[in-house]
């Protein structure tokens, strides 16, 4: 079986701005997190990334 097909993750995308330099503060309920590149993720977080980014009001993601 696929390593895939083993994990069941979940992924927040956030499209924000912050200052040069800020210190990034997680609460107890996060244990990670990481800045990536769009070329860096799968096809369907790239969809929902670009989604995100379009936000207009109101919520609509193409992805399955």
């Amino acid at each position: 079986m696929e390593l895939t097909r083993l994990l069941n993750t979940q992924a927040a995308i956030f499209h924000c701005s912050i200052p040069k330099g800020a210190e990034i503060i997680l609460s107890s309920e996060h244990s990670d997190y990481k800045w990536m590149n769009l070329s860096e993720i799968s096809e369907v977080q790239r969809i929902r990334a670009l989604d995100a980014l379009k936000f207009q009001g109101e919520v609509v993601s193409r992805a399955i």
